[in-house]
């Protein structure tokens, strides 16, 4: 999308889910047109660390777009960029909750007055004051994220977790909700429909209140979060796009279809930052830039695991198999069979070329070449989008003779 400008991108955000924004590497913010970056709204923004963004509107005429990295605090009222006056010097991962600013510096959780942006030092015992929370562990550790949720602040250090609720200082409560996880920083955290998915060290973790975060759901892609280079956290980043979760870990994208609680894993993407915006994820690396949507051109390979019966000795009788796919015009698909766990003894069993009436299309493989076989590996290769619904294989298992 647009230009490269500066070497990468250090910040994505959102206006009122209307327009897209970036901080890059050379201290500017802009603005996307639709067809290009905006000249500059502002340059000279500190470079050192990341933005953060959120919206907030409390005393303001309209939503302001607030950003934070640790070092001055910025907001934007739908033309201009302006320096906002009033929060601590320091504070970073600026949240909205409850008509209220959140933000944390070192291991203080600080909070603006109600409704008002900038304020954040008038006198306690109020209501509508501003204030701050000391998060204290034994650890010492500082915090690294702020998450607003329904009717509490998630706060998340390196190692440790805890929630705030309550609508005013005079009914704030700090709660822990465990000692023995946290999130590596505070792009690693994905919000939504009332959970919280995390990184850590450990795994990829669900939290959604109630019970301890569990990584069960992220079992499957757990060797990739042990093999990863624990020095490399800080590039550690994730988003979503309203239908599944994006997870990068150097050097991989894990992503997440939460409809069909599956995994995906691809290589070769790098990215420093990412936002969901519109069902759609955006990706900011040396530039901006979406997924494919059209992939015409592109070459793919999907090779399944050896599908046999309970022993190795054992012959499968294959009837039948089939797939239910979508094969757009300017797409190719290769169906190719083994009759082995591994090598590349494959046949080709069906071509199929795109075509505007191949949308959910129920495509027969003919099995003829591994009739009685004991290990059946498919191959799906290509060109082009591709998507598969469904693979249906019917068999018998013969009895061992």
């Amino acid at each position: 999308m647009g230009a490269a400008i500066g070497s990468k991108v250090i910040g994505l955000g959102t206006w009122k889910d209307t327009e897209l924004h970036a901080i890059f590497s050379d201290g500017t913010w802009r603005r996307w047109t639709g067809s290009a970056w905006s000249s500059a709204l502002v340059s000279g923004l500190d470079t050192s660390t990341d933005w953060h963004f959120t919206n907030f509107k409390g005393n303001y005429s309209d939503v302001n777009l607030i950003a934070s990295n640790g070092s001055t605090v910025r907001r934007y009222d739908g033309s201009t960029v302006q320096t906002l006056s009033g929060p601590p010097a320091g504070i970073k991962f600026i949240e909205q909750f409850a008509d209220r600013l959140f933000g944390a510096k070192d291991s203080t959780l600080h909070f603006s007055g109600w409704r008002d942006a900038g304020d954040w030092s008038s006198a306690t015992g109020d209501a509508a004051a501003s204030g701050w929370i000391e998060v204290e562990t034994p650890d010492g550790e500082d915090i690294v994220a702020v998450k607003p949720g329904i009717g509490h602040v998630t706060v998340f250090k390196p190692n440790s977790i805890h929630e705030l609720f309550g609508y005013s200082p005079e009914d704030y409560t700090m709660q822990p909700v465990t000692y023995e996880v946290g999130a590596v920083n505070n792009k690693s955290i994905i919000n939504i429909g009332g959970a919280l998915y995390f990184v850590h060290p450990t795994g990829i973790y669900l939290y959604q209140g109630g019970m301890p975060p569990s990584k069960d759901f992220s079992l499957t892609v757990q060797k990739y979060i042990d093999g990863m280079d624990k020095g490399r956290t800080s590039e550690i980043c994730a988003a979503t796009d309203g239908l599944k979760l994006y997870f990068y870990i150097p050097s991989r994208l894990l992503v997440y279809d939460l409809l069909h609680q599956i995994w995906n894993v691809y290589e070769d993407t790098t990215p420093n930052v990412m936002v969901g915006w519109n069902n759609t994820l955006y990706i900011g690396a040396e530039r901006v830039y979406q997924p494919a949507t059209n992939a015409n051109g592109v070459n793919f390979e999907w090779i399944t695991k050896p599908f046999g019966a309970g022993s190795f000795a054992q012959k499968v009788r294959w009837y039948r198999m089939y797939i239910v796919a979508d094969v757009p015009i300017g797409s190719s698909l290769q169906v190719h069979l083994s009759k082995t766990i591994d090598g590349n003894d494959w046949t080709l069993a069906q071509t199929v070329t795109g075509a505007s009436n191949i949308q959910q299309a129920r495509i027969i493989i003919p099995v003829t070449t591994v009739a009685d076989s004991n290990w059946v590996r498919v191959r799906f290769s290509g060109t082009g989008y591709v998507k598969i619904h469904e693979f249906t294989r019917q068999v018998r298992e013969m009895p061992i003779v």
